[in-house]
């Protein structure tokens, strides 16, 4: 992933993104003839090629919330997976950190395809996203949290898309186990008999649908470096 704040003299490749009210006070800056085929309506996409440049409009529609601004940014992305060249590219925005934030993550993940692999453009070593308007530390910073999220989230995906003969409790459970060794979590595995123990009737009770021994998982994370602060747990049912 590879994001910075500085800009090359010609950028190659634009990803412009224009609420409906922000293209109305920009518009003057294009052909006449755009107001005919782009007007920032979300999802409405629209290509400007001209000379050596490509300029990709992206439209968001009326003052979208952080979250609209994600979707769009992710349909846009798995849309046009196979136009977006990995080239140093300027992403021309009027939008807060924020919001910025949200664009790229729904940029990354709009690359997602089962089984995922990092081979949209957007992964490539020639592609560079260029943002002005952040400093060197809020660039660390999405790109830490990015990276993250887009990882989880992926194998989240993966895992729901396998069939089921690839997601049996042994599978799931080595993940888990390999998960848990990898970013240092403490790891707990449940058995049917101590379920028993524990009175887990309801987790017993689906179980018993299954020719296969249930594993109750537990992981555990503790920072070290936030002392005080809520106890977070994350309940999943599986798969």
């Amino acid at each position: 992933m590879n994001i910075t704040n500085q800009s090359t003299i010609a950028t190659p490749q634009l990803f412009s993104f224009y609420s409906e009210e922000s293209w109305k006070e920009n518009q003057h800056q294009y052909n006449d003839n755009l107001q005919h085929f782009f007007s920032g309506k979300k999802n409405e996409f629209f290509v400007i090629a001209n000379g050596n440049t490509t300029e990709f409009l992206i439209g968001t529609g009326s003052n979208p919330a952080p979250f609209q601004i994600q979707e769009v940014a992710n349909k846009f992305s798995a849309t046009y997976k196979k136009s977006i060249q990995a080239v140093p590219t300027l992403l021309n925005v009027q939008y807060n950190s924020k919001e910025i934030e949200h664009l790229i993550l729904g940029l990354f993940l709009g690359t997602y395809q089962f089984p995922f692999k990092k081979e949209s453009p957007l992964w490539q070593e020639g592609f560079e996203l260029q943002i002005q308007s952040l400093d060197d530390s809020q660039i660390e910073t999405i790109i830490h949290k990015t990276n993250a999220i887009v990882t989880g989230q992926t194998q989240a995906m993966d895992w729901l898309n396998k069939p089921a003969n690839f997601k049996k409790v042994d599978h799931i459970s080595d993940f888990l186990k390999n998960t848990a060794e990898k970013y240092n979590l403490k790891y707990e595995v449940i058995n049917k008999e101590k379920a028993q123990e524990l009175g887990l009737n309801a987790f017993l009770a689906v179980n018993q649908g299954s020719s296969m021994d249930c594993a109750f998982t537990i992981l555990q994370y503790h920072s070290n470096t936030i002392k005080e602060t809520a106890h977070i747990g994350l309940v999943g049912k599986c798969v």
